[in-house]
């Protein structure tokens, strides 16, 4: 998933197949906030903070 970057041209599309929720879960995080694991980083109210 890490490379998915460097290897993705501009326009392209990102299928990701998952079975699990588990699996799920980190694919969605990597794609929102670029990281695998860990705790999303939140602001002073609370609220989800994005890259």
């Amino acid at each position: 998933m890490i490379q998915t970057a460097d290897v993705l041209e501009t326009g392209g599309r990102l299928v990701v197949m998952s079975y699990h929720s588990l699996e799920d879960r980190l694919v969605k995080n990597f794609i929102a906030k670029g990281k695998l694991s860990g705790e999303v980083e939140k602001d002073f109210f609370g609220n989800d903070q994005t890259i």
